[in-house]
């Protein structure tokens, strides 16, 4: 018999999702903006690193001309 596993995360609707995902992005931008510190990324393949990857390369075009991306 399996163990049932259940989620560390609430049931969304996908409005929930695309709000959660828009708090995100503009929660890296006040970050990635708050000083001069170069971001480095480290990148496994895996669905949360690409995911990570993704919304801060969406960051980085939308601020690009704010600071460059190092």
């Amino acid at each position: 018999m399996k163990d049932i596993q259940t989620s560390l995360f609430p049931e969304r609707n996908t409005a929930e999702f695309v709000q959660a995902v828009k708090n995100l992005t503009q929660e890296i931008q006040e970050l990635y903006t708050e000083d001069d510190i170069p971001w480095i990324l480290g990148y496994s393949g895996g669905k949360d690193s690409t995911a990570v990857v993704q919304l801060v390369y969406q960051n980085y075009r939308r601020r690009s001309a704010l600071k460059p991306f190092m």
